[in-house]
């Protein structure tokens, strides 16, 4: 298909980006560098520019691996230090691009993420990590971090399309990962006729505590205190927990029907800063190396005498002088004389 004939609808986004991870974890670095220039090619005016940054990103960073995988002293190394820096700069130049000011019509409507709990196939795909999602520290490194001291984690801004299911649906660079229920617990707390945990409660308002227990607490109570009967007393106390669990007991609200644009923005825009100190940590990163490439090769020294293959040369007329001399005494090595060694020694014994 053509460049020019390309709509964002036919964008497989998700076989594009699980395309690059896979060359990138297998470090095949080379091949992962040009399959993003290919497709910043062919659908580069057609992505949003968070992908762009991502095909980007990872373009140098290829590089930068492929340069640190190299020999010290082999000649592809600036070059591909060069493209490297090149890549990350021109990554770090479409943050301001990629900023969310106002709505965006890349961003869905909150109607659209209302879907029930039940419906695992309708869920959406983030490409963002929510705070109550796991911390992006707890993942495994990637291959570039055993070459450089900086992070390479980029599920900052890009959630790993291989952890979620097959589905396809359309995807928001602003849509923060939903936070569901586990389904083995419940989302209601138990009924004062089905656990001793509500007596619990009943003697701790006294000291104002009105939180209310997360669900898995609520099980922990349920297997280490097995439902009993009540106690006959105290009475009035126990209309009050009633009165107290029968407004509160209601579920949360899921997180996408509370759906707050300008909090997903605000999320989006600082992680584009917290992805723009990582670029800028990887160029210093790539010059620092380079650098130090220029330092070691510069330590090779030639002595005059001998050509860039660091053997000595031999003119011809030095050559044939030699071989005459070897013929002269039958290619004989002259014995060790050590007449002159004890010559020494005597000198030295009389200067002292």
């Amino acid at each position: 298909m053509q460049p020019n004939t390309v709509h964002t609808s036919s964008v497989d986004v998700e076989t594009l980006v699980s395309a690059i991870k896979t060359l990138f974890f297998r470090r095949l670095y080379k091949r992962c560098a040009d399959q993003c220039v290919r497709n910043l090619t062919a659908y580069g005016h057609e992505l949003h520019p968070a992908y762009k940054m991502f095909l980007l990103y990872f373009a140098g960073i290829s590089n930068d691996c492929y340069a640190r995988s190299m020999y010290s002293r082999s000649p592809l190394i600036p070059s591909a230090l060069d493209e490297a820096e090149a890549f990350f700069t021109q990554a770090r130049d479409l943050i301001c691009e990629a900023r969310v000011a106002q709505h965006h019509s890349f961003l869905p409507q909150p109607h659209d993420y209302l879907s029930d709990d039940s419906d695992d196939g309708s869920s959406s795909r983030s490409l963002h990590r929510s705070r109550h999602s796991e911390d992006i520290t707890s993942r495994p490194s990637t291959a570039a971090t055993s070459v450089s001291a900086y992070s390479t984690n980029t599920d900052i801004l890009f959630y790993d399309w291989a952890e979620e299911s097959e589905a396809k649906a359309v995807v928001s660079p602003l849509n923060v990962r939903k936070h569901h229920a586990r389904p083995e617990t419940s989302s209601k707390l138990p009924s004062t006729e089905s656990t001793s945990f509500v007596w619990q409660s009943a003697t701790s308002l006294d000291a104002a505590t009105t939180s209310r227990p997360s669900p898995r607490l609520a099980s922990f109570y349920l297997l280490r205190f097995p439902p009993s009967e009540p106690p006959s007393e105290p009475a009035p106390r126990i209309e009050r927990v009633e009165h107290m669990l029968a407004e509160e007991d209601v579920p949360f609200p899921d997180e996408d029907e509370c759906f707050h644009e300008p909090d997903h923005v605000e999320i989006y825009n600082s992680q584009l800063l917290t992805f723009s100190d990582m670029l800028t940590n990887h160029i210093a990163s790539v010059r620092r190396f380079r650098e130090q490439m220029k330092f070691t090769n510069s330590l090779t020294f030639v002595a005059a005498g001998r050509d860039g293959t660091g053997k000595r040369t031999m003119s011809i007329q030095e050559r044939a002088e030699r071989i005459m001399r070897g013929r002269e005494r039958n290619w004989a090595r002259p014995r060790f004389d050590s007449r002159r060694y004890q010559e020494l020694c005597e000198v030295a014994e009389a200067e002292l």
